[in-house]
């Protein structure tokens, strides 16, 4: 047994660096097992996760409400347009039916229609 532990020595002595390395690597992860972050930090971070989420779904829900707010406005400024301009439209209409029968029921009906359009083509 004697010449086993020599053996084992001179084995220690030739390979040191080895064994060094070996024991400081163990000790090693042992201090980061150790040192690794505790419950306390991981809790805050879940907390401040959840703090972020809820805030972005408040700001994703106004900035959805505020969508349908602009596009129910749009919707109804485009419909009172739309009214507005048939109102013109008809009301052009009747204009130019008017001044279609008032030519029409003139003296001279191809003089005063030659003369109306000579003022649109200027």
């Amino acid at each position: 047994m004697n010449i086993f532990w020599a053996n084992f020595l001179l084995w220690c002595k030739k390979r040191w660096e080895l064994l060094l390395g070996f024991f400081v690597g163990i000790f090693a992860i042992l201090a980061l097992v150790k040192r690794g972050p505790s419950k306390k930090i991981i809790e805050k971070k879940n907390k401040m996760n959840d703090e972020v989420s809820a805030a972005q779904q408040k700001a994703s829900a106004e900035l959805e409400k505020q969508h349908h707010q602009n596009l129910q406005t749009f919707l109804s400024r485009n419909d009172k347009i739309e009214e507005e301009a048939k109102e013109k439209l008809m009301s052009l209409e009747g204009a130019k039916k008017d001044r279609v029968k008032e030519l029409l029921n003139s003296k001279d009906p191809e003089s005063e229609i030659a003369a109306a359009l000579f003022e649109l083509l200027k």
